[in-house]
């Protein structure tokens, strides 16, 4: 069979030059070798760039459940604390209280004096009113009308005196409480802090809030 071939290609040009490309294309070259390598690359790299934005997408999905699963401690926002302990834990207030007990002692005083003196005048004219001539009677129930409305006066004028009184000497205290809880505040990075007098505030995320006091407490003792 190949020796039939070859001799019919001898005497053929035609089977002679079709067995020639035959021959060509059959003998593998560097060029016929470059282009199976080439497009093999140039394959593998369109897959690693297309398989990219999927990798970034999937790393980022397991940081998100990363962090999720493994949540990073959140700084307190609020502060909380109640103004009526910081107060009284204050030495000054100590003082205050003894000033205020001492003048609500020297207003009672003076009104148990009035009053007792209203009591000896309504005796006597109990006593007397019977012997007293009209214009005494009269004169002794004007008296004791006097008496009387001068004690309720007095009563009342005392009661305003001690609750100006208690006004002037805590109104020092709380501004100096006050300051301390905005110093406190601007150093922690609170957006607001909450006075948790009188229940106003049944629940505080502790998640998110923290208590001050301490924290104001010290800021008072180094002023």
């Amino acid at each position: 069979m190949c020796r039939f071939a070859n001799v019919a290609s001898s005497r053929n040009p035609t089977v002679r030059a079709f067995t020639a490309d035959i021959s060509e294309d059959a003998t593998p070259t560097v060029e016929t070798m470059r282009k199976p390598i080439f497009f093999y690359f140039f394959s593998v790299m369109a897959c690693l760039l297309a398989m990219l934005p999927v990798t970034a997408l999937a790393q980022q999905t397991a940081e998100a459940v990363g962090s999720m699963e493994n949540p990073l401690p959140v700084a307190p926002r609020y502060g909380y604390c109640s103004h009526k302990q910081l107060l009284e834990s204050m030495p000054e207030y100590v003082q205050a209280i003894a000033q205020l007990k001492s003048l609500r002692g020297k207003y009672e005083s003076e009104a148990s004096h009035n009053e007792e003196d209203f009591r000896r005048r309504f005796q006597e004219y109990l006593q007397g009113q019977k012997e007293f001539p009209e214009a005494i009677l009269l004169k002794r129930q004007a008296d004791l009308e006097r008496s009387m409305e001068e004690g309720l006066a007095f009563r009342a004028q005392a009661d305003s005196l001690l609750q100006q009184a208690e006004i002037d000497l805590m109104r020092p205290l709380h501004a100096r409480i006050d300051a301390a809880i905005r110093a406190v505040a601007i150093e922690h990075g609170y957006e607001c802090v909450v006075n948790t007098d009188a229940g106003a505030f049944p629940f505080l995320n502790p998640a998110l809030s923290e208590d001050i006091t301490a924290f104001v407490s010290e800021k008072l003792r180094d002023e």
